[in-house]
């Protein structure tokens, strides 16, 4: 019974919340009836808390990097310097790096492509649809065996270039990019921060927080890519091809272990999922307690785990994902719906554009009539 209902709460991360329900399709349950008070309304004085807590933050949005050499077997570092400056940038308490996703789903919306910020229109349109403060834009350009990187710093509120940093590296050569990429990291964050009333921080050099391999980090990013696209076997294959690289690449395991928990490989997952925990000491608390959270609810303690996603909440209130998968859980395994109405407005009020968020508040509104 016990794994059943983790099960449960697992496959709601993929599958659609009608396919729990013996009753979805009857006659009654297809009524539409108004609710007593608008969508969103549940949540909106707990999403002003939210905001307060963290409007001494800034919001920065990374986008994916400018291959200026043209040079096809580095395509891969466009996604990849973006998030390796993402994972050094989230280590700042008083910066809010905004999820790739979201940056890329707005640039698709907007019709427009990642070097067009450096039009000051452009980056104003993007910045106000994205409520970020800054805006970082990345270029790369190779020439032999060196690799050198520029970022560019923008005001969000009018386009401006406020600065811009470089650094240079060596190609192929993964402790000499993330000796570059933490280097324009801290540049960036001295840009950005308020040092007078700075918070303590953990600095942890780039490759503790990802790998020091390069080529197990090619197959990271792939199997990412083909996770986004629902493309679970092939995204399984390449996390293990990552792992077999750097068997302490803590990232890696995390990934393989919600793929294949998603694919129901239940009993599989979890000695994954151990190696994950194992080797998640040196990330940031924004990345490790979720890992800590599916570990105990992986293990039949989903109470600890909602501490714990509790926990999460009270650090980085403005994470999204969090009070999302904090709803499943309330969803799918405690059915407390009232709950899962809270957390999932609290998500979409954080995220608008959350398209699974308003997928299950859909079912959970329509659970409680």
């Amino acid at each position: 019974m016990k794994k059943y209902i983790i099960l449960l709460f697992i496959f709601i991360f993929s599958l659609p919340a009608c396919l729990l329900f013996t009753r979805c399709g009857s006659e009654g349950d297809r009524q539409i009836k108004l609710a007593p008070r608008p969508m969103g309304a549940i949540m909106q004085d707990r999403v002003k808390i939210i905001q307060i807590a963290v409007e001494e933050k800034k919001k920065i949005a990374v986008l994916d990097f400018e291959n200026s050499s043209g040079v096809r077997d580095a395509e891969w570092l466009k996604n990849g310097l973006m998030r390796m400056l993402a994972a050094s940038l989230v280590q700042s308490r008083q910066l809010i790096v905004m999820q790739a996703n979201v940056v890329n789903d707005v640039l698709l919306h907007l019709d427009m492509k990642p070097g067009d910020v450096k039009n000051n229109r452009a980056c104003q349109r993007l910045s106000s649809r994205l409520k970020a403060e800054a805006i970082v834009a990345g270029a790369y350009h190779i020439k032999d065996d060196s690799l050198t990187i520029e970022v560019k710093l923008y005001d969000g509120q009018d386009g401006e270039l406020l600065n811009t940093f470089s650094s240079v590296a060596k190609v192929e050569d993964m402790e000499s990019l993330s000796s570059a990429m933490a280097k324009l990291a801290w540049q960036l964050r001295i840009e950005l921060e308020e040092k007078e009333d700075a918070l303590p921080e953990v600095n942890r050099s780039l490759a503790d927080v990802s790998t020091r391999s390069l080529q197990a980090y090619k197959y990271y990013l792939a199997g990412i890519e083909k996770q986004e696209q629902f493309l679970l076997p092939e995204a399984s294959e390449l996390f293990r091809k990552a792992i077999d690289l750097d068997s302490t690449f803590a990232s890696a395991y995390l990934s393989l272990a919600h793929t294949m928990l998603t694919l129901g490989l239940f009993g599989q997952s979890r000695p994954i999922l151990e190696k994950a925990v194992k080797y998640s000491e040196y990330l940031p608390e924004r990345e490790r307690l979720p890992i800590l959270a599916m570990q105990a609810m992986v293990n039949g303690e989903p109470f600890k785990a909602v501490a714990i996603y509790n926990r999460a909440i009270e650090l980085f209130p403005e994470d999204d994902e969090v009070h999302y998968q904090l709803g499943n859980y309330y969803f799918s395994v405690m059915q407390d719906y009232a709950k899962a109405i809270e957390r999932y407005e609290t998500t979409i009020e954080l995220n608008p554009r959350h398209k699974l968020a308003y997928n299950q508040l859909a079912y959970a509104y329509a659970r409680v009539g």
